[in-house]
This record gives structure tokens, C-alpha cells and sequence, in this order.
């Protein structure tokens, strides 16, 4: 049985990367906004909103699709060469910007043209790092694009529909309707989420590091560690009390891998009694997700396995594989570390272990969602600010709403385990 962690997930999508088996959907895609030649300190006016509407308008017309062979030779969508209009000669965007076409002093003279090539390539470059990059999440909650949706909107908008069919006579007899799903009204917010990075004079004059694909690397990581533990705190900062908690096994003579075994086993046994909080039929105990530390998801998959070893006995003995557990899910967190501030994701620790019915496939758990309001969009600002001295400055943001509550006091189960 595999383990499923964040670095695992890294490579298998970089293998997919450079076998041209990435595929990107509307949602996939990142955003970028970034007015040309307006005030920071005034709306754009008519001139700069038609330019900026035309180079979504071609944006959308090319689908930000990258050429996957031109990805592989050169790396990164900042180094493919294009036609640079402004200099009538073809080069990277990185090249352009070290001969200074989106430069302060040189961006009134740039052609639109070779704007929309800078934001193609910030554009797709942060899709291949996100699509490199994925999150574990997903194999817990499901996604939904919700572009439309409202602030706060109730969690009924994440619910199938019910239609029933009952005989008719065919003759006038008025046919049975279908209905939206009740019997929930939590409602779920979105937030937004943001991070900057400004180029300030002092980098300008002295700092000749600052680079594209370090500053995107940066973005994805923080990204992606603060949308996994959105997602994973919920679960660990839950309640569980009463049936919702395993305790580990205390069986006398037993191994380590037995007692693991045991606990895990009996901790199935009671997920396979609960029952859904709206329509009261048993939840069963097929499919079910284990979230650990990395240290004892490897332990946890041997013994999954049925690979037992044995008090009084050298050789490794055959249990029953606990075929309930479909995946396995390493997550440590992660630590993000500055020049001057830390911030730590904490992981699951090596006390507990989490038996989860995912909100996925066809799985009856229809209560852990996650909303995407808005995927994430760089805003970029190229004009220097007379009063800061800034340079350019970036900001990325994103927003999403979760919803979590009923899902984790209903499919869920933690698990005590016992020492190693």
C-alpha cells in the first residue's frame, strides 16, 4: 500500500509534467492581474482598461496552454524564446527584462504585444508550479469551483439533488418532483487569502538575485503549505469523544506490529457503525483514508499489508490485509523560513492516527467541501511608488470557503496509537 505525502505527489506530477500528461482545467489555471500604464494611486482609465480587457481576451483565445516540449528544453516558461515587438528581434522574458523593456524608464515604449508575453509566462509559469506542486487535501475533501458563489452561502449549494421516479398511469396523473437536499443550514464564508513581495530601491541598486522562478517557487510553497493546513487542521483540532475515539490496544505478549494491527482493526470495527447525520443509513467502512505522521504511516502500511511480526516467532507472519484502508496520508506540515520570521504548519504527530470516510469518488461522506471562489491571481505592479521607493511590487492572493463541521463529527475517527 502506498504512502501518499506532499514530496511523494511532487514527483509523481513532475513525471507527468515531462511525459505531457498534465492536463489544465479552468480551475488549474492561476490568474494574473496587472494594469499597464495606470496610477497605482488612481483607477486606470478608458485607454488602459481596453488594453488590459485585450490581453485577457488573447490570453483566454491561447488558453495559456504551454508547449510541453519547449517546457522540457528549457525549464521554465521565463526562458522559452518569443518575439520581443519592442526590440523586433526573438528572446526569453527573462532576456527582456534584463534589457529593461518592462522597466520603469522603458515600459512606455513597450509594444502590447510583449506585455502579454510577460504575463503569459508569470501566467503559466505559476499553473506548472501549482500542477507540480499539488496538495494531499484533495484526497480527503472534495474541490469545487465556485466562482459565482456568494461571501456566505449556505452548505446545501454542496449538495447532489434527489429525484425520485414512481409509477405513472400516463393519463393526466401529475408527475412526482425532484428537490434540492435539506436538512443543513450551516453556512460556509469564503476568505482571502494574500502574500506581496516588493522590489524596493535598495534591491533595485544592489540585490542582482532577484529571480522569476525563486520568487514563483516561494509563492507555491507558501501556497500550498497554507491551503494544506487549512484542510488538515480542521480534522486535527476536532472533538473526538466517546465512540469517535480508538483507544490502542493493550493485548499482553503482544508485538508492536500486532498491537498496531489490533487498534487499527478495531478502530474499522466502530467506523463500520456509524451512520450519516441527515439520512441515518450506516456509513459502512470501505475506502477509508489513514492520516498520520510520516514516521508511522510507514509502520501503519506494513501492518495494513498484513505484515506481522510475531512475538516468539523470527520471521514475518500473515495477517489479513485491512483492505478498509484505501490510502494512507503522510503529512508533517511544514516550516516556511524568512531571513527574519518562521512560520510553522504543525504535521499530525506520531500520538494519533485518523480513519477518514473521504468526501470523494462515491464515498456517502458529502460534508467536507472546499469552495473555490477565486484560484490564485498575481496582481503586479511594475510603476515605482515616489513615496516608498518601491520598484515594482507583487501580490498573490486566492480566496476559498471549507466546509468541515458535520464531516468531522461524523466521518471520522481518531485513533490512539500504541508506543513504538
Amino acid at each position: 500500500m502506498d504512502i501518499i505525502t506532499r514530496e511523494s505527489n511532487r514527483v509523481q506530477a513532475e513525471s507527468k509534467l515531462r511525459a505531457g500528461e498534465v492536463f489544465f482545467k479552468h480551475a488549474d489555471l492561476c490568474g494574473v492581474s496587472a494594469p499597464v500604464g495606470a496610477s497605482k494611486l488612481g483607477q486606470p482609465g478608458t485607454e488602459e482598461v481596453a488594453i488590459f480587457a485585450k490581453m485577457e481576451r488573447a490570453a483566454k483565445m491561447k488558453g495559456a496552454m504551454p508547449n510541453f516540449e519547449d517546457l522540457k528544453r528549457y525549464g521554465s516558461a521565463f526562458d522559452i524564446p518569443v518575439m520581443c515587438h519592442s526590440l523586433k528581434k526573438k528572446m526569453s522574458i527573462r532576456e527582456m527584462v534584463a534589457k529593461g523593456v518592462f522597466s520603469p524608464q522603458g515600459s512606455t515604449n513597450t509594444l502590447l504585444p510583449d506585455w502579454e508575453s510577460l504575463w503569459d509566462a508569470v501566467r503559466i509559469d505559476l499553473s506548472i508550479k501549482k500542477a507540480v506542486n499539488p496538495t494531499i487535501r484533495e484526497n480527503i475533501y472534495r474541490i469545487i469551483d465556485m466562482p459565482n458563489s456568494d461571501k456566505v452561502f449556505k452548505v446545501e449549494e454542496f449538495f447532489p439533488y434527489a429525484v425520485e421516479f414512481k409509477e405513472h398511469n400516463g393519463s393526466g396523473e401529475a408527475v412526482n418532483q425532484g428537490e434540492t437536499r435539506g436538512g443543513q443550514v450551516d453556512t460556509v464564508e469564503h476568505f482571502i487569502y494574500a502574500a506581496g513581495f516588493t522590489h524596493d530601491l535598495l534591491a533595485a541598486l544592489f540585490d542582482k538575485s532577484l529571480d522569476f522562478d525563486k520568487v514563483n517557487d516561494a509563492v507555491m510553497e507558501g501556497y500550498n503549505s497554507l491551503r494544506d493546513d487549512l484542510a488538515i487542521s480542521k480534522i486535527l483540532a476536532g472533538s473526538y469523544t466517546g465512540t469517535k475515539t480508538t483507544a490502542a490496544a493493550t493485548t499482553s505478549g503482544a508485538t508492536r506490529e500486532e498491537l498496531l494491527y489490533y487498534t487499527l482493526e478495531n478502530a474499522i470495527d466502530v467506523f463500520a457503525k456509524k451512520t450519516d447525520p441527515v439520512t441515518g443509513q450506516k456509513i459502512g467502512s470501505s475506502g477509508l483514508v489513514c492520516l498520520a505522521s510520516e514516521y508511522t504511516a510507514n509502520h501503519i502500511a506494513r501492518v495494513a499489508n498484513g505484515i506481522i511480526k510475531k512475538a516468539a516467532v523470527s520471521t514475518d507472519t500473515g495477517f489479513p490485509s485491512l483492505s478498509a484502508i484505501r490510502k494512507i496520508i503522510g503529512y508533517d506540515g511544514n516550516t516556511i523560513t524568512g531571513r527574519t520570521r518562521q512560520k510553522v504548519y504543525s504535521g499530525v504527530g506520531d500520538t494519533y492516527a485518523y480513519l477518514v470516510m473521504p468526501c470523494t469518488g462515491a464515498t456517502k461522506n458529502r460534508y467536507m467541501n472546499i469552495g473555490i471562489k477565486r484560484n490564485l491571481t498575481a496582481e503586479i505592479d511594475l510603476k515605482p511608488d515616489v513615496k516608498t521607493l518601491s520598484q515594482a511590487e507583487r501580490a498573490w492572493y486566492f480566496a476559498e470557503g471549507i466546509m468541515y463541521s458535520e464531516g468531522i463529527n461524523s466521518f471520522i475517527q481518531r485513533v490512539t496509537l500504541p508506543a513504538w
